[in-house]
């Protein structure tokens, strides 16, 4: 029952293009059904106890809305602090986080702060289990993506890690909102740098590794910043000066340019309808689904004037998508009658 199918989900590089699985992959595993039940209903039982000891900064549990949150309110304060010649925000990226972290770590939190989960936790991950991959047996005790208490075990285990790496440096970073795995560090560049330098010394005793060529410091000044990232670009740290932001998957601010970036992602989706061989298929996943909640993630995280005009260009590309696949222009009179509701298109 602790055990499961492995199966590997590709990943996309930086413009957008799937990775080989045999370079890099995100192993899910798809464990009993019975075993997500009882995670599930002990998770309840511990929810409050759990959010408590994740808030104010780790809002991936126990929090409705949190991402959206995260959003807001890194937009905010990177709008107070870009008159200072020596702020930054440091994007944090993690390898195979829920995979990686030590077993040892996120039961000796669980124990601490979901009492409930425990017992059945300390038994899925005490020891050992079989994991079956393109039909070879391996064991692990790490952690599973695809359990449902993997998110708030992790959670719990990177809260320990921060906290210990600002009682080790003897200060706290100014800004610093998590959203599971995704971590961020804004402040004064020396006192980023500081925790950044004790939370990769840290890592290793809880078994996690920073993917460093995808960590990104982004320096709020532009042109004007007057403090020195050496020692990031040492690390392999990306330095950005153009403040184009990108947080969980939605624009933060950025130029024009790189705002019109997300029309580029709907335009590859609506092609993809496009040159399906079978139209009903296409129109059925054009009407039902196509881009829904990608948009409306993007209308309840985005910038208001970024917003605006990519529904109206939406608008207009859906309309020429169905007209792609009718076979012919419609007037304006016929597009408004097809948006109808279809309870009131029947007789």
């Amino acid at each position: 029952m602790v055990g499961g199918t492995l199966v590997g989900i590709g990943k996309m590089d930086k413009e957008g293009k799937p990775v080989p699985l045999t370079q890099d992959a995100r192993p899910i595993v798809m464990g009993h059904v019975f075993r997500k039940l009882v995670f599930k209903c002990t998770f309840r039982l511990d929810a409050t106890t759990i959010r408590d000891r994740l808030l104010p900064h780790q809002v991936a549990v126990g929090v409705s809305g949190g991402a959206e949150a995260l959003v807001h309110a890194t937009r905010d304060w990177i709008g107070r602090s870009r008159g200072d010649a020596t702020s930054v925000l440091l994007q944090k990226d993690v390898k195979n986080a829920f995979n990686e972290i030590l077993p040892e770590i996120f039961l000796d939190e669980c124990r601490r702060h979901a009492p409930s989960s425990a017992r059945f936790a300390e038994w899925c991950y005490g020891t050992p289990s079989n994991l079956v991959y393109d039909g070879e047996v391996a064991t692990s005790s790490r952690g599973q993506q695809g359990c449902p208490m993997m998110m708030s075990l992790f959670c719990l285990a990177r809260k320990r890690l921060v906290e210990e790496a600002q009682a080790n440096i003897g200060s706290d970073v100014l800004f610093a909102p998590e959203y599971a795995d995704d971590g961020f560090s804004g402040g004064r560049v020396d006192e980023v740098l500081r925790l950044f330098r004790e939370e990769l010394r840290l890592a290793e005793e809880y078994g996690l590794r920073y993917d460093l060529s995808n960590c990104t410091l982004y320096l709020l000044a532009g042109d004007a910043f007057r403090g020195d990232v050496s020692a990031f670009q040492a690390l392999g740290v990306r330095i950005d000066t153009t403040c184009n932001i990108q947080i969980l998957k939605t624009p933060v601010c950025g130029s024009p340019e790189f705002l019109a970036e997300w029309k580029s992602d709907f335009e590859r989706q609506f092609q993809a309808l496009e040159e399906l061989d079978q139209k009903h298929v296409a129109f059925h996943l054009l009407q039902t689904c196509m881009g829904w909640p990608q948009l409306n993630y993007l209308g309840r995280t985005a910038p208001r004037h970024f917003l605006i005009p990519l529904l109206e260009w939406y608008d207009g590309r859906y309309r020429e998508a169905f007209e792609n696949l009718f076979g012919g222009k419609l007037t304006n009179a016929q597009w408004l009658q097809a948006m109808l509701p279809r309870a009131l298109l029947v007789v």
